[in-house]
């Protein structure tokens, strides 16, 4: 069963952040709610969403520059512009700092809705190629992983985003070691336990923080825990 998408609407009046948190809520989404662009921006860090509605004008900073700030570090995460501020050239500033879509807040709720499901869609189509683990997203095709907290990728082999990504398709399950080495090492495994010991290490070594969710099940083998403390 696939998880809802996590959304973040950066809104700084109260009843209309609550309003669109209802609204998302219904429509089974996963909100988290900011009611200024710090506080976005502390939600998106701790984890990155699925898609993110900004308002333009909010206290402190304004939604342009947070979209900025957002797109230095993250290409790809929808954004979408949710405003009362009208204007062919507020909404070319919008795109231009690297908004998907900018929406006027008369808009209906079914419109918004079927948008930013249109949005999802479209990211979901055009990277078959990525998966999240905690806060990385591993590239299957050039076996890489970024991080917002990382300033370069991290290089995997093929066997390590194999077993990143069976692990984030399985969360909270536990593999016994045999299971894992008859899938993944298959006829080059030798007998030797120290194989998936090794592996398992580095795949936390290279995931930092991250490397605590895989969880050594004593006895047994591993487990993924994407909800674990950092």
């Amino acid at each position: 069963m696939q998880s809802p998408a996590d959304i973040i609407i950066a809104e700084d009046e109260r009843i209309v952040r609550l309003a669109l948190t209802d609204l998302f809520t219904k429509a089974n989404y996963d909100v988290r709610s900011a009611r200024d662009a710090k506080m976005a921006l502390e939600l998106y860090r701790q984890k990155k969403p699925d898609i993110i509605i900004l308002d333009v004008m909010m206290p402190k900073k304004d939604g342009f520059s947070l979209c900025e700030e957002i797109r230095r570090i993250d290409h790809d995460t929808p954004i979408v512009f949710l405003t009362q501020l009208a204007g062919e050239e507020n909404e070319l500033k919008g795109l231009e700092s690297g908004a998907d879509c900018y929406i006027p807040k008369t808009v209906s709720n079914e419109i918004l809705l079927a948008r930013v499901k249109a949005l999802l869609r479209k990211k979901t189509m055009s990277s078959p190629d990525k998966f999240k683990f905690g806060s990385w997203e591993i590239n299957k095709d050039s076996k890489t992983m970024t991080s917002e907290k990382e300033s370069r990728a991290v290089i995997l082999s093929q066997r390590e985003a194999n077993l990143l990504e069976f692990f984030s398709e399985n969360p909270g399950q536990v593999f016994s070691r045999d299971f894992l080495f008859s899938k993944f090492w298959s006829d080059d495994y030798d007998g030797s336990d120290n194989s998936l010991t090794m592996a398992i290490m580095r795949l936390r070594e290279k995931l930092g923080a991250d490397g605590a969710k895989i969880t050594t099940v004593r006895a047994c083998g591993y487990t993924y825990e994407p909800e674990k403390p950092m």
